[in-house]
């Protein structure tokens, strides 16, 4: 199976293109995510116009063309290429060569074609009838990929399942410990000391059997967890390190994912304001995790992030946490995701939450422009940038 992946604002980029110039084609340029012998994935990274029919030079990385209200190839479809075919008055699904599916990353989260439908089940009717039939079952068939299992991750994830989703990859190298239970979702005293993403998994199947969580007891930055992590369509990360939450901005940045970054807690006595959270939701097409308020220590965390482990922070003292605060920001985080799948979100976007007085106030963050952003310049490079992170890493702690 070979699908394309390109962001919202690249596809509108190119269609602007080819209605300025219908005769010609496109060339995209590609990279590559090999997720199992028999499945890729590629990555659209750019563009540009070519006549047609398409020239024989074409660079190697130039997989796709793209082509408005044309029939097929001309001649043999050369090895390894493919083509989209853009309809002027598109019915139905599109028309590829060589491709297996399509991915639009942005409003909708369109698909083609359409996962299978969940089962009918009186269950969701109410959410179904909020969110609209297209977007539900867009939100059921997701997979998700969460970093983090503590407070605010298990908390996301049990809100997931709760409203359908099936499939969940559960990321977190801690063991449960007494400190855990106050503020995670339900779990049993006798499992203090086992793996946080294990536990955090059977409970999740147990009150949701619809749910399959595949959990996996390592960092974030280790290489099973950054295999895994290419098959999701959504990273949350939930984490208290900047090496993972840096690890799992790479992954979004590389591999075209939305990443739905999430923090909360109590600031230590004397610090104002005291209680804070806040949930960053950042499509590809817009920038990286680094343009959008990037990290407390990026040195720091690219260099646990380049040993391809977790490393021991120096002692500090810690803050506290609050599960009102937990859920508060949770539910902001998820309707974030569900206003983009409904189309009412068109671009990414930054919440801030803090409590002032003891009132509620919900801040909307601007990132800095950053466009010189190291990150962003491998957006899309897929496995082979991953392959050669050690390599590029300094240059995103120079930044």
């Amino acid at each position: 199976m070979r699908r394309l992946i390109l962001t919202d604002p690249l596809l509108r980029a190119a269609l602007r293109a080819l209605r300025g110039a219908p005769e010609a084609a496109l060339a995209l340029s590609v990279g590559v995510a090999r997720l199992a012998l028999d499945r890729e994935d590629l990555l659209v990274r750019s563009f540009r116009p070519i006549p047609w029919p398409p020239p024989a030079d074409l660079r190697p990385e130039e997989a796709v063309l793209l082509r408005w209200g044309a029939g097929d190839l001309p001649g043999p479809e050369p090895p390894g290429r493919a083509l989209w075919i853009l309809e002027r008055e598109p019915i139905g699904p599109p028309r590829l060569h060589g491709l297996d599916g399509l991915a639009v990353i942005g409003p909708g989260m369109p698909l083609w074609p359409e996962p299978p439908a969940p089962e009918p089940s009186a269950r969701w009717v109410r959410t179904r009838g909020a969110l609209g039939e297209a977007a539900w079952r867009r939100l059921a068939t997701a997979r998700y990929g969460v970093i983090g299992c503590g407070r605010t991750g298990s908390l996301l994830a049990e809100a997931l399942a709760a409203a359908g989703a099936r499939a969940l990859i559960l990321v977190d190298p801690d063991r449960l410990e007494p400190g855990n239970l106050g503020e995670m979702i339900s779990l049993p005293e006798g499992a203090i000391g086992r793996p946080k993403a294990e536990v955090l998994a059977e409970a999740l199947r147990e009150r949701f059997p619809w749910a399959a969580p595949e959990p996996l007891p390592v960092s974030a930055a280790a290489r099973p967890a950054l295999h895994a992590l290419r098959t999701c369509d959504l990273l949350i990360a939930t984490v208290d390190r900047d090496a993972a939450r840096l690890a799992v901005g790479v992954l979004a940045a590389l591999y075209l994912k939305p990443l739905l970054d999430i923090g909360a807690g109590v600031g230590l006595p004397g610090v104002r304001p005291r209680a804070g959270a806040e949930a960053r939701l950042i499509l590809p097409g817009d920038g990286c995790l680094l343009c959008w308020g990037g990290l407390a220590e990026p040195r720091h965390a690219g260099e646990a992030l380049a040993r391809a482990r977790e490393v021991e922070t120096p002692s500090a003292p810690r803050a506290g946490s609050l599960r009102s605060l937990n859920m508060a920001i949770v539910g902001l985080a998820l309707r974030l995701w569900e206003e983009l799948l409904t189309c009412e979100l068109p671009a990414s976007r930054w919440l801030r939450l803090v409590w002032i007085g003891g009132t509620p106030v919900l801040q909307e963050m601007a990132p800095a422009p950053r466009p010189d952003c190291p990150l962003c310049a491998r957006r899309g490079a897929g496995d082979a940038a991953l392959s050669a992170l050690p390599a590029w890493l300094p240059t995103l702690l120079k930044s």
